[in-house]
């Protein structure tokens, strides 16, 4: 599945190299296996593996990035990913371009929630404002490997 506006169709490219080979590299057998920290995976592209335990999403902010697109694996566990059009939200933080983040209050307006399981991902674009980390029955310890392609 992937939802996106019309109007950003040509502006990313969902095949090009930098996509593929996060998508090549998710299809390792080895993934849970890998300790937390960063993997250079190309020049424009690096995936980032974690583990944490889920939040209840009132104690959790949404972000979007300036600079990269993040896609999320889910290894083990469970977790929601809350998602909307970042014009919807009012700035909570400026925006950090050392760590290329920003963060935002809660939206009056409906936002989508992705329950993300073992071997799903979901690919965040620059527009796309996001609150992962949110737990979905009940907290949990979960390993996912967010990969972060330079746009």
């Amino acid at each position: 599945m992937l939802v996106e506006n019309i109007r950003l169709s040509e502006k990313y490219d969902y095949l090009r190299d930098e996509f593929k080979k996060a998508y090549e590299f998710l299809k390792r057998d080895d993934l849970n296996e890998l300790s937390v920290g960063s993997i250079r995976i190309g020049e424009k592209v690096t995936a980032y593996v974690q583990e944490y335990i889920t939040s209840d999403r009132d104690d959790l902010d949404f972000e979007t990035h300036e600079k990269n697109i993040d896609i999320q694996y889910m290894i083990s566990g469970q977790e929601i990913i809350e998602v909307c059009n970042r014009k919807l939200l009012e700035e909570k933080t400026s925006y950090d371009t050392e760590k290329d983040i920003q963060y935002y209050k809660e939206p009056k307006e409906r936002f989508t929630s992705l329950v993300l399981n073992p071997g799903d991902i979901a690919i965040l674009m620059i527009e796309d404002a996001h609150k992962p980390r949110c737990r979905a029955i009940n907290k949990q310890t979960i390993k996912k490997i967010v990969i972060k392609i330079a746009i």
